[in-house]
């Protein structure tokens, strides 16, 4: 293990390898003429080239697709394998031609071959899914691969039956099962053609792909579903409908877990409008969309609080709520959301009804923590604003109506004017709380100005809650909404 791995024997080569031989990547000038006498000797001394040092070939891989390391990690011997290698006596054999003897063949005329290293589970992906796949794409005679999603570290997504890979890919990934790994290998005719794709393919090349099908959605059911006419949808079998919000729900959820919260949030409200509007013939069928329609509704409501649609996650954890009572997650997502919008209050209220149901759940406690340092945070926050915010003015009353015209001074002025920055760089950065409220009747009108310019400057919104005389303002995060 301590010795460096052996050099390879050098062979002969003939005219018909002149295909192994490659261009020096630079060409030096030596300082002095070769001696063909020295070069010849056989007594061991040889001959010695000297290079001028600003002949040196610069040393680099600027020219390397991918980080030398992470390029280890994929390396693949098998591609590369040179005469002597094999112990199965098929020596006169390429690389992609052994493999080929242990593979399956998938397009029917050996155009695809398949081996599965590492099996998957459930059933072989549905045509017409978004698929999300991990692959390294080989050359042969090279370990290195010349394409890879892992190196990127980003998997890549995919629609089957669009056409937007090679077709071996395409039928490559259409036999696999969810976590399965597996090699392929891929002719031309199924590949890159004739011309290839210069200047990493050459034309004719056979391709091996290591592929792992991460995760898929089947959108066959839902898309059918959305084809027919409106009659034929109205005609629905309740049955036929659960199908449809089963698969969108499905798909939600494998959104949701890629992270892609916006467009889980579509496939749930998708699904909810779906079986909303669908005909029931009995109670039977009323409890059954009821308990399809809970899961729904706090799914939505999860999305909502990722999202920071805090309104939107209390509208729908008050609808599953109307479904049952005591549904401790519906109660958990209402208070997160009024956390996000400064309600302490309200907040508390939900997650202590939470806890009631489920004394020990360790989530609800870390958010009572965290309302909690929240809560000090906004009290500090208040009494330093407060007690610095009428320091030096001259003759000014509290509320805004005595106070216009009245300007604070110099220091009260910069030392209000640095609290605010304060207050809003601290609310800007914590991601608990969505909304900032300020009771007008606390301030002046100069006051308050600087505060709603300071905020729109620093892309903020402002609202203004609630009568004239009792007015509040709400600094609020700007939140798109579908």
């Amino acid at each position: 293990m301590e010795n460096p791995e052996p050099y390879p024997e050098i062979r002969n080569l003939s005219l018909e390898d002149e295909e192994l031989l490659q261009p020096p990547s630079h060409t030096v000038q030596l300082k002095q003429g070769i001696d063909l006498n020295e070069l010849s000797r056989t007594d061991g001394e040889g001959t010695e080239f000297e290079i001028a040092s600003h002949e040196i070939p610069p040393q680099g891989d600027g020219d390397r697709y991918f980080d030398s390391e992470v390029m280890f990690k994929q390396l693949n011997y098998e591609c590369s394998a040179v005469e002597g290698d094999s112990e199965s006596g098929d020596d006169d054999l390429s690389p992609f031609e052994k493999m080929a003897g242990e593979m399956d063949d998938l397009s029917g005329d050996n155009g695809v071959l398949k081996k599965m290293i590492k099996g998957g589970m459930g059933n072989i992906v549905p045509s017409s899914s978004h698929c999300k796949v991990h692959y390294n794409g080989y050359l042969e005679y090279s370990d290195e691969p010349y394409d890879s999603t892992r190196l990127r570290n980003h998997p890549q997504t995919m629609k089957l039956g669009e056409g937007i890979c090679i077709a071996g890919f395409e039928i490559a990934v259409a036999s696999m099962r969810k976590g399965e790994f597996s090699r392929f290998l891929v002719k031309p005719e199924y590949g890159y053609g004739k011309q290839g794709c210069p200047p990493r393919i050459p034309g004719n090349a056979m391709i091996l792909f290591e592929i792992e099908l991460v995760s898929y959605i089947d959108n066959s059911l839902p898309e059918e579903f959305h084809r027919w006419s409106r009659e034929q949808q109205r005609n629905a079998s309740f049955d036929e409908i659960l199908a449809v919000v089963h698969a969108e729900r499905k798909a939600g959820n494998e959104l949701f877990q890629q992270r892609h919260i916006r467009t889980a949030f579509g496939r749930y409200n998708r699904a909810q409008r779906i079986l909303e509007n669908c005909h029931l013939k009995d109670e039977a069928e009323e409890q059954a969309m009821q308990k399809v329609l809970l899961k729904l509704y706090l799914n939505m409501a999860l999305c909502s609080v990722k999202q920071c649609w805090s309104n939107r996650a209390i509208t729908f954890s008050k609808k599953a709520l109307e479904i049952e009572e005591k549904n401790v997650k519906a109660l958990f997502r209402c208070g997160q959301a009024y956390h996000q919008l400064s309600e302490f209050g309200r907040a508390k209220d939900f997650f202590i009804q939470a806890q009631r149901i489920e004394p020990h759940n360790e989530e609800i406690t870390r958010e009572l923590r965290k309302l909690d340092r929240s809560v000090t945070k906004f009290k500090a926050l208040e009494k330093e604003m407060y007690g610095k915010m009428f320091a030096g003015l001259k003759d000014v009353k509290k509320g805004p109506s005595e106070n216009v015209g009245k300007v604070l001074s110099k220091d009260s002025s910069s030392e209000f004017e640095k609290t605010v920055a304060n207050a809003l760089r601290e609310f800007k950065d914590n991601s608990d709380v969505q909304e900032m409220p300020f009771k007008m009747a606390s301030f002046t009108t100069t006051e308050m100005d600087y505060v709603t310019s300071t905020a729109c400057q620093w892309g903020l919104d402002v609202k203004y809650i609630g009568p004239r005389d009792d007015r509040v303002v709400k600094i609020c995060k700007k939140i798109t909404e579908p």
